[in-house]
């Protein structure tokens, strides 16, 4: 991909799985942890699975809804990650590239949608009009 690529480098059928997977988490969030996921939740999660994924232990308090909710997209992202690994042949810096793209694409569409929800509202649009996820 070219440099200054809306995917900053990273594989787009990598990024499509991951924000899948937020995307998924988003919509199960309030009936499974009585809240409504926002964009620092899913911040919160995407610099923690990249951590992991790098051999890092980052912190993952599991008391409060928020907490729970952030603790269980992080292990989400990890586990996609793994199985992106170990079935598609990618490498953890494919991975940890994806998830950073992902996170400018938050912290971009935060910026100029406002609201706490910036980014997952676009997933809300993006990803049924996406169609078939591409294999792995």
């Amino acid at each position: 991909m070219a440099k200054g690529s809306p995917f900053h480098g990273a594989d787009p059928t990598v990024m499509i799985h991951l924000e899948h997977s937020i995307y998924s988490h988003d919509l199960m969030a309030t009936g499974d942890y009585g809240i409504e996921m926002t964009d620092s939740i899913a911040k919160s999660a995407i610099l923690k699975a990249s951590a992991i994924l790098q051999g890092k232990t980052p912190g993952l308090p599991d008391g409060k809804p928020r907490e729970r909710c952030i603790r269980d997209l992080t292990q989400v992202l990890v586990d996609l990650g793994e199985r992106l690994q170990e079935k598609g042949g990618r490498q953890t810096a494919d991975i940890t590239l994806a998830l950073s793209a992902i996170e400018n694409s938050l912290k971009t569409r935060h910026k100029y949608h406002g609201g706490t929800r910036g980014y997952l509202d676009y997933l809300l649009e993006f990803i049924p009009q996406a169609g078939a996820m591409p294999p792995l």
